[in-house]
């Protein structure tokens, strides 16, 4: 069994997301599930200019570019 920990947004991010197109919340959506089982997609890199725990994913799609950011909490949870 896969432990998923909450995926926790920002409200405009979140409003952000949801104005992708759904092809691209679908795979973005993908990747995020992988970070909260406590993995790294192979969509995501590490966010260059950041100290560690950042990640970007970035996806293009129809000619444009898609980007969400995402931050993993290392420790225990409160």
């Amino acid at each position: 069994m896969r432990t998923t920990r909450p995926i926790s947004w920002f409200k405009a991010a979140r409003k952000d997301f949801e104005a992708f197109p759904e092809d691209v919340q679908s795979d973005m959506l993908d990747a995020l599930t992988v970070a909260a089982e406590g993995g790294k997609s192979d969509k995501a890199k590490p966010f260059k200019g950041v100290d560690g725990g950042v990640f970007e994913i970035a996806l293009k799609y129809r000619g444009d570019a898609f980007r969400t950011l995402y931050a993993v909490k290392v420790g225990a949870d409160i």
